[in-house]
């Protein structure tokens, strides 16, 4: 079993695409995020996280999600999470935030829904 978060940034269409594989929870929260920390408070940033090969996220890490899809929000950007797994978007719905983040089945669904920078 992956017990690291592996994270690659790439760029597509001005847009940050941030790729997870493995679990995000308590042992991996610190390096997601002082990746992501920076980044959505940066005025008119657009990233899309890459979920196919995300295996886990806790309840810690699915509520900073919402944090920071809220802080995005407030600086004009926009946060998009592709191709979550069944399990996990399971446990977005089931605490409420499954409607207010925006939730794409591929990458390219979630990028062409980005708005324009």
């Amino acid at each position: 079993m992956l017990t690291v978060l592996k994270i690659q940034v790439g760029r597509r269409n001005g847009i940050r695409i941030i790729r997870l594989t493995g679990p995000l929870d308590s042992t991996t929260h610190k390096e997601f995020k002082s990746l992501m920390d920076p980044l959505v408070d940066t005025p008119g940033m657009r990233i899309v996280l890459d979920c196919e090969n995300l295996t886990y996220a806790g309840s810690t890490e699915i509520l900073l999600l919402g944090q920071y899809h809220h802080r995005m929000a407030q600086n004009q950007g926009g946060l998009g999470i592709a191709a979550l797994n069944n399990r996990i978007t399971q446990t977005l719905e089931q605490i409420g935030l499954g409607q207010m983040l925006h939730l794409y089945p591929t990458i390219e669904a979630a990028i062409a829904a980005m708005p324009s920078s």
